[in-house]
């Protein structure tokens, strides 16, 4: 792999880490909460671009964030554990960019920690397959 593309995939990798170690334990507030799902929202967004750069570059073809997840699990590259919380955080994405309900704030705000367990779970994947 050429050097330009494993420091794509090395900024992508950091982008996610920061961005999620940013997020403290406790919010005070709605700024701070804002804050808090902008980094969610972008940090699973950039993990959606590791899949298809993935997949990419093990020849296969770039489809739906979904799709891409399964073809990730089906070339046995992540496992069904991580597939299933991966779509999950791409479904929780898809929330934080509509704000649809402000119930569902609070089982967003529920969910960073397994967010961030999942995107680290993945991280280290992606670490591997650069290796």
């Amino acid at each position: 792999m050429k050097e330009k593309r494993i420091i794509r995939y090395r900024d992508k990798i950091d982008f996610i880490v920061s961005s999620m170690e940013s997020i403290p334990e406790k919010l005070k507030g709605g700024l701070e909460i804002s804050g808090a799902f902008y980094r969610l929202h972008t940090s699973i967004e950039a993990a959606m671009d590791l899949v298809a750069m993935v997949l990419k570059d093990t020849g296969k073809k770039i489809e739906d964030d979904y799709t891409n997840i399964e073809s990730l699990k089906e070339s046995g590259i992540i496992t069904e554990e991580l597939s299933v919380k991966l779509k999950e955080c791409n479904g929780l994405r898809n929330y934080l960019v509509h704000r649809y309900d402000k119930v569902e704030d609070k089982i967003a705000l529920s969910s960073i920690g397994e967010v961030r367990e999942t995107l680290y779970g993945f991280v280290e994947v992606v670490e591997k397959f650069l290796k």
